[in-house]
């Protein structure tokens, strides 16, 4: 999600995009990245949350950084969704793992896990901004170069990442949860 935010200027110029027209396609991209989220949320508590964080890492590292690649405002509205629905199911789903880490130290572990995500945020603009300027241009198709990082992350999850090996509900469940049953429940 941070990929994107410090590039949204040079797209809308590249694309020839008035801001309306920009963010037009961009709004499934957070539709997918934060409005589902409960909705993704069932899937981790339906399916093993630690194999569902590394897809997600995997999802949200790949197409938002295939973002600068987008020859048309229409594949970069694939991308940023594609990239936004990985980034919606990382957060129930890593949020739900991490606080199952130490369970007598739930709120600190939450803690360390949000103040980790905002200072990634915070790291992430400088930082994209900076990678993919040559000489005072911003060069987009670079994004992609960004890549292996998550790949590598999202490599690390799958192979040592504690998370409990299944989170599916239990056998007396005949149906799957729904949203309302999970928050209820």
């Amino acid at each position: 999600a941070g990929l994107n935010a410090p590039l949204y200027k040079s797209f809308q110029e590249s694309f020839g995009l008035t801001t309306s027209q920009f963010f037009a396609y961009t709004l499934p991209a957070t539709i997918f990245g934060s409005l589902m989220q409960p909705f993704l949320g069932v899937a981790g508590d339906r399916y093993n949350r630690g194999v569902l964080v590394g897809v997600a890492l995997l999802l949200a590292a790949t197409f938002h950084s295939l973002s600068g690649t987008a020859s048309h405002p229409l594949i970069l509205t694939v991308y940023m969704t594609l990239g936004g629905l990985g980034v919606g199911l990382f957060h129930p789903c890593a949020a739900a793992a991490v606080s199952n880490l130490i369970p007598e130290r739930k709120n600190l572990v939450m803690s360390v896990f949000l103040v980790a995500g905002m200072t990634g945020l915070g790291i992430a603009a400088p930082f994209v901004a900076w990678f993919v300027q040559v000489d005072q241009v911003v060069v987009l198709p670079r994004t992609w170069l960004l890549a292996p990082m998550g790949l590598v992350a999202a490599c690390i999850l799958f192979a040592v990442a504690p998370f409990a090996a299944s989170s599916t509900p239990d056998e007396t469940e005949t149906a799957p949860p729904t949203v309302f049953s999970t928050v209820r429940d």
